[in-house]
């Protein structure tokens, strides 16, 4: 008897050994990116000591307040070994001069100290515009290496003619504190360019002799800052005037506010719950073109206030917050950042923080749930599930909180719950079950909710796979059929499907298997494929072909391609030269049966398991197969992947199901739903069979189960009718498409720029309010009862602005 498993049930992220994806892996940052020391640099030669320099007088008060320790170094020892460079977060000059020994041996430990992490923030003169050695003036071509690191292009054209110096804007917070900004005392320029889109400018200057471009001199970018001399303070009548605000600009340069759509994650990755609700929520994140960085709990003590300004949105996957300061968490909060508790865990410390209540005593598990409609995406899709069994944490929602979803029916227990606190938002999942990826969309529209808007890529895909199809026929009665199998897919089956797709205008892929026979060793015979009654396997083929569908390849046999045993692979192949033997025979089949011109270029795994080694003796055999078909997620032995290339073998490409059959319950609902607000792809699969299986039957007759089907594909419609079906091929190709494209979600105050490619479909949750302008983008569907859009760009360069 062959077996055909399938996900069912609640089933968690699985990677496979030797399945290798495109996915950032988990990482604990290092004293580069968060440590607490600042290496101030001063220079001996300009009469400059560790105690008596700019930076002990004015910065240094300012920096240990933060919280750090300042080192000092005199510049003209030559670089600082790697040695004492261990725990130092930045690196802060404020030079008097311009000239300096080795000056490009300078420049490329400050392009190296970004390039590894580090901040830099070059105050007074840069002081690297001369070799002291030499006497020679470096050209700005050997400069503009590091001063493009901090947003700048230097390019002279000196003076200190204040009667051609006008200020072009300033930003009176930052750059005015104490008194004005007055170019005719300071009488000093220098033309600078601006070359990154996402810096700050609190001052630039402009000529009056001259048509470039204003010239900013006071800014900060992701990389640090510069501010250049005499616009830092000034001496008048005796008392120093400081203009510029050292506090606010120190803290904007080490410490950058956020300007991109950008995801933190903090993982506990000793804890395997948290690492399957991470395996879920990262790479879903980056699919829908959201920036994602993973910080192993093991970083938590390292983190300061300020430390995760420079995220949109902060994922909590954490056993405990013991490691955790509250104090980050209510930072970044008051800065108008915003958390989405992705786990349950014990936060005592930071439970006021997070909009929970006090400790209590709570049932071991509670069963069913029910959400209020508006969170889920949907046109008033509300879900719910009595059956489903979950177990909540011992925090209830705090005063205030608005409760999104709860479970149990006696007394109703809190599942999910937000609330606004400080000048962000935090919403709190109450339990363990996001790693299970029936749920795995609602990850996403939880950082969609906290947001005020939320904004994602989405692929707005629909794929559906008709597994094992066609496939051996044996002229038998299996019931609860009357008729032979043959006749019930040829007369009954096929026709039925063929109408519930054509009505709805949705393409399909088949896959074809050949044989059901146990062979991993040779010979590999064949066979079975021509016992159905007047050729009907034959033939059901060929008119998948001539459909204008696609026809996928499902396997020699329905044997797995992996080397090793397990629960449902119970046979293994020997080596991978009979995994390719044997698929060379399904080669010599297809191109016998339907031509060289029609071979496959998709494939689905039997039993889902697929071993890297089988995709390398796959790919050996079809070179014309692209695109391998497994699950997204899963609690057995079967394979899990992404959706992307393989890592390792050039032209693969992973597209997994992730759901199936044809019931319309509410857990089918919910998996439809998850994959759409998910990745945007909807990628389901059926069985003609699956009438004989009483387990995936249910005991329903084939019409229960094609009005089911029926049913589910009208909800999906309803709810996603801006879904684009295609067949794996055209999914594939789309998908390429996707990943090709660079894109990019910035705020400039109440205006969103969308960087991407005219076709790109994006989501937008309005939170705040509706969209008061656009450009470069159409509307492709706007949801009734909830305040979500989904647009397509028409343009590189798409604008959205809203009302604040």
């Amino acid at each position: 008897m062959r077996s055909r498993t399938r996900s069912a049930g609640h089933l968690k992220p699985f990677l496979a050994a030797g399945i290798l994806l495109v996915v950032c892996a988990v990482q604990a940052f290092s004293a580069t990116e968060y440590g607490h020391t600042i290496l101030a640099l001063y220079k001996s030669t300009e009469n400059q000591t560790a105690g008596q320099n700019e930076i002990a007088w004015y910065l240094a008060p300012i920096l240990e307040k933060e919280g750090f320790t300042v080192r000092y170094w005199d510049a003209d020892r030559g670089t600082p070994p790697s040695a004492e460079m261990q725990d130092v977060r930045g690196i802060v000059s404020w030079f008097r001069g311009s000239s300096m020994s080795h000056p490009l041996d300078y420049l490329a430990f400050l392009n190296r100290s970004v390039d590894e992490g580090r901040k830099v923030i070059a105050l007074g003169n840069l002081g690297v515009y001369q070799d002291r050695e030499t006497g020679q003036y470096l050209q700005p071509s050997q400069i503009n290496p590091t001063l493009e690191r901090l947003g700048l292009i230097y390019l002279g054209d000196w003076t200190e003619n204040a009667t051609v110096i006008r200020i072009a804007s300033v930003d009176d917070a930052v750059a005015q504190m104490d008194g004005p900004q007055r170019p005719d005392v300071s009488q000093f320029f220098y033309h600078f360019t601006k070359v990154d889109r996402n810096m700050h400018v609190y001052l630039s200057l402009r000529r009056t002799d001259r048509d470039y471009a204003p010239s900013p001199v006071i800014v900060t970018n992701r990389n640090g800052g510069f501010a250049l001399s005499s616009y830092i303070y000034r001496e008048e009548n005796g008392k120093l005037v400081m203009m510029l605000d050292l506090a606010k600009f120190i803290d904007k340069a080490l410490f950058p506010d956020a300007r991109q759509e950008r995801v933190a994650l903090l993982v506990d990755t000793a804890n395997p719950t948290a690492m399957h609700i991470e395996a879920l929520t990262q790479p879903m994140l980056m699919r829908n073109k959201i920036r994602v960085d993973v910080i192993d709990a093991s970083s938590l003590q390292a983190l300061m206030p300020g430390d995760l300004r420079k995220y949109t949105a902060v994922g909590l996957l954490l056993s405990s917050d013991a490691a955790l300061d509250p104090e980050v968490l209510k930072s970044y909060l008051q800065g108008g950042g915003d958390i989405v508790v992705l786990k349950k865990g014990d936060y005592s410390r930071a439970a006021d923080v997070l909009a929970m209540g006090g400790s209590e005593s709570v049932p071991s598990s509670v069963t069913g749930y029910r959400f209020t409609s508006g969170f889920a995406l949907g046109e008033g899709y509300a879900p719910h599930d009595d059956a489903f069994t979950w177990s909540p944490g011992t925090r209830p929602p705090a005063k205030g909180s608005i409760v999104l979803a709860t479970g149990g029916s006696d007394q109703p227990s809190p599942l999910l719950w937000a609330a606004n606190r400080f000048a962000g938002k935090v919403l709190v999942w109450n339990w363990n079950s996001l790693e299970i990826g029936d749920f795995q969309g609602l990850i996403l529209e939880s950082f969609l909710y906290v947001r005020p808007v939320g904004v994602v890529a989405t692929a707005g895909l629909g794929i559906m796979y008709i597994d094992d199809f066609p496939e051996p026929m044996y002229n038998v009665v299996k019931p609860p059929e009357s008729i032979t199998d043959t006749q019930f897919y040829s007369t009954v089956w096929w026709p039925q499907i063929r109408d519930i797709f054509g009505k709805r205008h949705i393409p399909f892929t088949a896959f074809t298997v050949f044989n059901y026979n146990a062979n991993t060793s040779p010979p590999f015979p064949t066979g079975e494929f021509y016992v159905g009654a007047n050729g009907a396997s034959v033939n059901l083929a060929r008119s998948v072909l001539a459909s204008g569908n696609e026809l996928g390849l499902h396997g020699y046999n329905h044997m797995s391609l992996t080397l090793d045993k397990t629960a449902t692979n119970i046979r293994p192949w020997p080596s991978i030269l009979d995994m390719e033997e044997a698929l060379k025979q399904a080669h010599r089949e297809w191109s016998s049966l339907f031509g060289s011109d029609t071979m496959p270029f998709s494939y689905v795994a039997p039993n889902n398991i697929i071993s890297s080694a089988g995709v390398a003796a796959l790919h050996e055999a079809f070179p014309s197969i692209h695109v391998v078909c497994a699950l997204r997620y899963t609690g057995g032995d079967e394979t899990a992947t992404s959706f992307g290339p393989d890592a390792k073998l050039p032209g693969i490409y992973f597209i997994p199901r992730n759901s199936w059959g044809y019931e319309f319950s509410p857990g089918a609902r919910m998996r439809v739903a998850a994959a759409v607000s998910g990745a945007g792809i909807w990628a389901h699969f059926i069985h003609p069979d699956d009438v004989f299986d009483p387990n995936r039957s249910r005991g329903l007759s084939w019409d229960q189960l094609a009005a089911n089907f029926g049913k589910l594909l009208d909800f999906a419609h309803t709810n996603y009718p801006w879904l684009n079906y295609m067949t794996v091929k055209g999914a594939y190709q789309r998908l390429q498409v996707m990943d090709e494209t660079e894109v990019s979600f910035t705020w400039t105050g109440s205006r969103m720029i969308i960087h991407g490619a005219p076709g790109l479909l994006v989501r937008v949750r309005t939170n705040i309010g509706p969209i008061a302008d656009m450009k470069g983008v159409r509307v492709v569907y706007q949801y009734s009862q909830m305040p979500e859009t989904v647009l397509q760009l028409t343009s590189s360069d798409a604008e959205l602005d809203f009302i604040q």
